[in-house]
């Protein structure tokens, strides 16, 4: 076990470092994965897609986030048991002792659904994950060379992963609405300010979810999180400012939330990056919440 702690992020010229170095990299120590959901253009299977559809890292082996879930609740993308997720990362040649090192090539310099998986390793026990800072948009913006879309990711050997859930990581629907009465934490709502007032839709995702908010709950869109000319997430003390000037209090308990529990993962990182590392997701998040709060207990902004 390494004796220093591993970073929530880690740069583009980190990485390129470290894939030159060709001794470490044929060993276990080190895994890339890359987790996009592929924009069901086809309407094809996004890991099908993966070595034809998209460029990659080289050696990066493809994170399925719409396959490693919870295939029997309605809600999206709800968390697998232990033993599905260590079935699938252990498929994907991570075992308990690898360094994860997870991007994606969303719009947002890598602030998709990188942030998520990172959320998931360490909610099964594994804190040996970091999220590559300005994913593949900044990774290619600053020359670093990706594999031809022909080329398929490297043969994978599985391997053993032993996973250990946190439940203190995961709020439930039950938590969220005895939340309003009991006030035992904080609750930050990564999604738009429109979505989170009630102004429009999340047309975007195609959903019927209602319009609003959880009462109590403070607006931080995960984009505020970025420095969109460094191309990459906000500095420590710039996410601590964004965080007090929200009114939110990182000395006390927090959970995140958005639509679907993906971007939510994103302010999870923020704070995580901040020294706060015990920031909970609510898994079901706005549909799961939507779907079953009392109408008195969805809030949206007076107009």
């Amino acid at each position: 076990m390494n004796r220093f702690r591993v970073p929530p992020l880690v740069s583009v010229k980190w990485l390129n470092n470290l894939l030159a170095n060709v001794e470490i990299m044929s060993t276990s120590r080190f895994k890339i994965l890359q987790s996009t959901r592929n924009v069901p253009a086809s309407n094809s299977n996004s890991a099908e897609d993966y070595p034809g559809q998209r460029q990659h890292i080289v050696g990066s082996s493809f994170f399925n986030i719409d396959e490693c879930l919870d295939k029997t609740s309605k809600y999206k993308r709800m968390l697998p048991s232990e033993k599905e997720f260590a079935q699938y990362v252990g498929n994907l040649g991570v075992s308990s002792k690898t360094h994860v090192i997870v991007y994606d090539n969303s719009k947002n310099f890598g602030f998709g659904f990188a942030p998520r998986v990172w959320w998931m390793f360490r909610t099964f026990g594994h804190k040996r994950v970091s999220v590559l800072n300005g994913g593949l948009l900044k990774w290619v913006n600053e020359g670093f060379g990706v594999t031809p879309s022909h080329e398929t990711p490297n043969v994978i050997k599985p391997t053993l992963f032993k996973p250990v859930l946190h439940p203190s990581a995961v709020k439930t629907f039950k938590d969220m609405d005895n939340n309003i009465i009991d006030q035992r934490f904080q609750v930050m709502d990564a999604r738009s300010p429109d979505d989170f007032n009630g102004v429009i839709p999340d047309k975007t995702n195609n959903e019927d979810a209602k319009l609003g908010h959880i009462p109590g709950s403070t607006n931080v869109h995960y984009t505020e999180l970025l420095n969109q000319e460094r191309g990459e997430m906000r500095s420590e003390f710039e996410l601590i400012n964004i965080f007090q000037k929200k009114g939110i209090d990182l000395n006390k308990p927090l959970v995140a939330t958005c639509l679907t529990g993906v971007t939510a993962c994103s302010l999870v990182l923020a704070a995580h990056v901040c020294g706060k590392r015990d920031v909970a997701v609510f898994d079901g998040a706005w549909k799961e919440y939507s779907d079953k709060a009392k109408p008195e207990n969805i809030h949206v902004k007076i107009q």
